[in-house]
């Protein structure tokens, strides 16, 4: 649905997806399935895993495809990104690299390593469980406007440029359709 509406919403479904059931339920051997919890006490040893190779694997593989293909995207002269994971993207007009600084820190590097044209933009989605964005760029806080989700950095872009950016994650309890559950003091 994201990419048929362009809408974030449908990516921060997506991604809460990614995060919080295909990567919590992939095995360390690439399988995919289901862990067995035990009410009151959390994880349980279970005799037999719950990998699923008929069914998941399949699934999950595809899935992991599809993010992967989403992380970064472009949409006429605005390279977007969307999903945060080390990626390289390269077409012609700009190439650049994105890595996590800290591995445990929401925070990242872009490196932009060729421009052929005057004026490639970029744009980081504004995620919903984010409190704020940082982006600095060469050393500045960088000039941005807020469009459909996005912080599009107001310059363009020049080969050897740096962005750094942070999230500040804020915790939510959700329901299936990402809408704060309010918490009473009772």
């Amino acid at each position: 649905l994201w990419k048929a509406t362009g809408s974030s919403r449908y990516l921060d479904q997506a991604e809460y997806t990614l995060m919080n059931h295909m990567l919590y339920n992939q095995f360390k051997n690439g399988d995919f399935g289901h862990h067995n919890i035990k009410k009151g006490f959390g994880f349980i040893t279970s005799p037999v895993p719950g990998q699923a190779w008929w069914c998941c694997n399949y699934h999950g593989l595809h899935a992991l495809h599809d993010a992967r293909s989403a992380i970064i995207t472009r949409s006429d002269d605005l390279r977007k990104i969307n999903l945060f994971y080390p990626a390289v993207w390269e077409d012609d007009e700009i190439s650049f690299s994105m890595k996590k600084v800290e591995a445990d820190q929401p925070t990242f590097q872009i490196l932009v390593h060729k421009v052929s044209v005057d004026n490639p933009f970029l744009a980081i989605r504004n995620p919903y469980w984010s409190s704020s964005v940082n982006i600095i760029l060469n050393g500045k806080e960088a000039r941005i406007t807020e469009q459909n989700g996005y912080l599009v950095i107001d310059s363009p872009l020049s080969r050897g440029d740096e962005i750094h950016f942070s999230l500040k994650p804020v915790l939510k309890l959700v329901d299936y359709n990402l809408n704060q559950i309010a918490l009473s003091s009772q």
